[in-house]
């Protein structure tokens, strides 16, 4: 039997996840799991060592294809966003996670959940010695002539997928696992803490990025609002005001749109001239 929840290491979890679908260090999995996957747990025997590493090769892959689903799931919520962490789901979004659905279904048909005593814990305010936890349990395929060693890995890497993703979506920290968007990247990782939409999710070696367009994007909307204010007062200026650019930036900075760092002057209002023209006139038609 494996832990599940209630177990110290809830935190580490993303972590390990992380650490697992990186292929870092690409040789070993974490100590409490993966010891015990055949009779000889270590692979003193030449047929046990390549299940070892068949089982390994194959719990990446197929937790890869899992997470991906699970992640992709929380796309399209908001226009413009990478994702919305929060929206991640196995039901309600079908299109994106039917297949990963299906795979739990069956999985959890395979081992189905038990409750027990974790011991060695703080005892709860209630005066327990041992706090109740829900365990995963499942059997690691034995290696004879009918599950050759090829086999033997596949399926239990397949089998051990299924453990970490299920403790992966159900952990505390799990709105902060994210896959690096950035072209031929792909690293999986965990923030440090949670957003409700993220724009673009980058890796520590490329969060230099992130920051350069969120920048690019506080600065475009900052535009937007100034080309929006100085459109509304566009076609009220008369000959008589004087430099129509230096007019409208001025009745400009009454618009309650604008915020402190949005003030702009006559250099502005010649410099996007054109969009503000266009913008005056789409209100226009819009008012009728």
């Amino acid at each position: 039997m494996l832990p599940f929840a209630g177990h110290h290491d809830q935190a580490k979890i993303p972590h390990l996840v992380a650490e697992i679908l990186n292929g870092e260090p690409d040789t070993t999995l974490p100590s409490h799991v993966g010891t015990s996957l055949l009779e000889d747990a270590k692979g003193n025997r030449p047929e046990y060592r390549e299940a070892m590493l068949v089982a390994k090769n194959h719990l990446r892959i197929t937790l890869r294809q899992l997470v991906d689903q699970w992640i992709d799931s929380g796309r399209g919520f908001v226009d413009g966003a990478a994702e919305v962490p929060n929206g991640r789901s196995l039901f309600q979004r079908p299109v994106h996670s039917f297949a990963l659905h299906n795979y739990l279904s069956g999985w959890f048909q395979r081992n189905p959940p038990t409750i027990g005593l974790l011991s060695g814990q703080p005892a709860t305010h209630g005066g327990f010695d041992e706090q109740p936890a829900m365990f995963l349990q499942f059997s690691p395929p034995q290696l004879n002539e009918n599950v050759p060693p090829e086999l033997g890995g596949i399926l239990w890497g397949q089998e051990l997928a299924g453990y970490w993703l299920v403790r992966l979506i159900n952990c505390p920290a799990q709105t902060r696992f994210a896959r690096c968007t950035e072209t031929g990247c792909g690293h999986y990782f965990v923030y440090q803490r949670s957003r409700k939409e993220r724009f673009e999710t980058y890796c520590p070696a490329h969060k230099g990025k992130d920051a350069n367009r969120r920048v690019n994007r506080a600065n475009e909307k900052k535009r937007k609002r100034r080309i929006t204010a100085a459109a509304e007062w566009w076609d009220k200026w008369l000959p008589e005001y004087g430099d129509r650019s230096e007019w409208v930036a001025g009745q400009a900075q009454k618009d309650k749109g604008l915020r402190v760092n949005d003030a702009f002057g006559k250099r502005f209002v010649n410099s996007y001239a054109t969009e503000i023209e266009r913008a005056s006139r789409g209100e226009k038609n819009a008012k009728g």
